[in-house]
């Protein structure tokens, strides 16, 4: 997999830049769009598509490496309109109170401090967040939820949500749910997404409700909030999507940079 790792100097480099913009170039193009990481090899890196549909959608990517130092990640979010919370590994189901079920996979204790840290400070500025895949379910939990933690085991169906090719395109139809946010997007009929997880929301947070599901089996394919606060999740991959060249996927990029440059003129 290309990837993404962003280095100090770069970190520097879009903290200057995205800090001390004018406000002349605020209104413009310049919305900065910070992408959660995973840790890989002691990296910090993301998949080249998040970055790329950011870029694609107008927005400036800015990619937040993982740290255990919330006053460093404090100030990172001082510097972006927006936060992206990407996919990845699962979630260690002691966040919500469970025991680890016998087919949970591969959890990152530090990426889920990180990202825990990143989605509830976001939330408490006013920060527009949206969640893709693990995203999704971080958001979830982070704000009282729960996951099933083995689709095949806990909620079986004839549905394949893990697909054994490339997630530039999709596998099955989703039904967004009329009047939320991604029914603005993608329209109430069947849209075709990819699926590469085996984890989903379970109980929904209070303040969310669901906003697409899987048709044949009820698995929550989109979540938003309705409190307020600017957070909405799926759990498909638009930047595989985006990839592929499916504009509708490129449509929730934009969605999500469009309320980053709201938020940044309200600022």
């Amino acid at each position: 997999m290309k990837t993404v790792i962003l280095t100090a100097i770069a970190l520097s480099a879009v903290l200057t830049c995205s800090c001390t913009s004018s406000p002349e170039q605020s209104a413009d193009n310049n919305t900065v769009i910070g992408i959660s990481c995973a840790v890989t090899d002691n990296n910090s890196r993301i998949g080249r598509k998040y970055s790329e549909a950011v870029i694609k959608a107008g927005g400036t990517p800015f990619l937040l490496p993982v740290t255990e130092d919330t006053a460093a990640l404090s100030r990172m979010l001082d510097c972006i309109d927006a936060l992206i919370l990407t996919g990845g590994e699962d979630l260690n189901p002691a966040i919500y109170g469970e025991a680890p079920h016998p087919e949970l996979g591969t959890v990152d204790t530090l990426r889920d401090g990180y990202d825990l840290y990143l989605v509830r400070t976001a939330a408490s500025r006013g920060i527009p967040v949206l969640g893709i895949c693990r995203g999704e379910q971080l958001i979830n939990i982070a704000f009282g939820g729960t996951l099933y933690q083995d689709i095949p085991t806990q909620k079986p169906s004839e549905t394949d949500h893990y697909q054994s090719f490339t997630n530039l395109r999709p596998i099955h139809s989703i039904h967004p749910v009329e009047g939320t946010w991604l029914a603005d997007i993608a329209g109430t009929g069947a849209y075709m997404v990819n699926s590469t997880h085996h984890q989903s929301a379970k109980d929904i947070a209070p303040g969310f409700r669901v906003a697409a599901w899987s048709p044949a089996d009820s698995i929550v394919e989109a979540i938003e909030c309705i409190d307020g606060r600017p957070i909405w999740g799926v759990q498909f991959h638009p930047e595989g999507l985006t990839a592929g060249g499916d504009t509708t996927a490129l449509n929730i990029f934009r969605f999500i940079v469009s309320k980053g440059r709201e938020h940044r003129s309200g600022r």
